[in-house]
């Protein structure tokens, strides 16, 4: 089972393509869990790594918005989300004490 230990609903399609930042209270920094990503992917995005790049490289230069950065695994995304404020992602594993899961997938 793959935890969304995902802050303020960071776990939808448009805050993945980068498009709810605009109606959040506070920014969104999310981050990429490269040990996650093929699983989160395919199953919340619903498509497969390929489309997710195309999709970035298509809104880079209209939209000037860029993917976000990426971490190696959960401990790098644990550190990175109790570090940073409005901070995001998605894990692999029961999220440590102190991190607020919004949704699981």
């Amino acid at each position: 089972m793959a935890y969304g230990a995902l802050l303020l609903r960071c776990i939808t399609q448009d805050a993945s393509f980068g498009k709810i930042r605009a109606r959040a209270p506070l920014r969104l920094v999310p981050v990429d869990n490269m040990a996650a990503q093929p699983a989160f992917v395919q199953k919340v995005l619903r498509m497969d790594g390929i489309k997710a790049d195309t999709i970035w490289a298509k809104k880079s230069s209209p939209d000037g918005v860029n993917p976000p950065a990426a971490v190696a695994n959960d401990a790098a995304l644990f550190a990175f989300i109790q570090r940073t404020l409005g901070g995001c992602g998605y894990l692999t594993v029961e999220p440590p004490v102190g991190v607020t899961v919004i949704g699981k997938y």
